[in-house]
């Protein structure tokens, strides 16, 4: 699957030499899939809550509903982007549809707005389970993270943490049955060498995988845990 990856990536440059990129939304050339002019409609994430990240209807204050009931493990999510058009396309159709100029486009998009991080962080992808990945033929997370590391100066690992059960496919199951599907789903592979870890997955839709692996990498010692997502669903 590695080379089939390097020739689709291989196909894309020289597609680039013969026939210019064109911008997601307007149509006109442009080098990196979007032009400066459209770069500002994209649906980048605003009124957030401080800890979840979900979309807040209360402009008065800073938090949600749900997690001022029951504070989740992680300590604060940021997401680049809400799942809306166009950014939800271009992510499932580099997931399910291996369109591999969507990863470079996807990780140029995520570095405009990530916070810098601090050198004693590290961050780690949410793994697949072994079976998902032979059937994908590829871990789109660690993908998006290899690429967002060529355009950054993060300290990442993709082989502390490991998913040990092999669950099922979470679309179009609520809060409640993604909790109980990822409960006791990963576990460390090796020691953590710091406080402060940041957890990259792609979408974050309910949080329930994420602060499942936050509350595995937290019983390990971890002070803080930050996630970091290229989009955040609207509930």
């Amino acid at each position: 699957m590695i080379k089939l990856q390097k020739l689709y990536q291989c196909y894309d440059q020289l597609l680039d030499m013969i026939y210019p990129r064109h911008c997601i939304l307007c149509g006109i050339v442009t080098k990196h899939g979007i032009c400066s002019e459209c770069l500002p409609l994209l649906p980048c994430c605003q009124r957030a809550c401080c800890l979840c990240g979900c979309a807040l209807a209360d402009a008065s204050s800073d938090y949600c509903g749900q997690c001022l009931s029951k504070r989740p493990y992680f300590d604060h999510v940021f997401a680049a982007f809400w799942f809306l058009p166009p950014i939800d396309q271009l992510i499932i159709d580099y997931k399910y549809h291996q369109r591999w100029e969507n990863l470079a486009l996807l990780a140029t998009l995520f570095t405009q707005y990530c916070p810098p991080p601090k050198d004693s962080c590290q961050l780690i992808a949410v793994p697949s389970h072994k079976h998902r990945v032979r059937q994908r033929g590829f871990n789109a997370v660690y993908e998006l993270v290899r690429a967002i590391h060529k355009r950054t100066a993060l300290n990442y690992s993709l082989s502390t943490v490991v998913r040990i059960r092999n669950t099922q496919m979470q679309t179009g199951m609520g809060k409640l049955q993604r909790q109980r599907n990822v409960r006791a789903a990963f576990a460390l592979s090796q020691p953590l060498q710091t406080k402060h870890v940041i957890i990259f997955d792609d979408v974050v839709t309910t949080g329930a995988t994420v602060n499942e692996l936050a509350k595995t990498i937290k019983r390990a010692g971890v002070e803080r845990v930050d996630v970091w997502a290229l989009a955040r669903a609207i509930k």
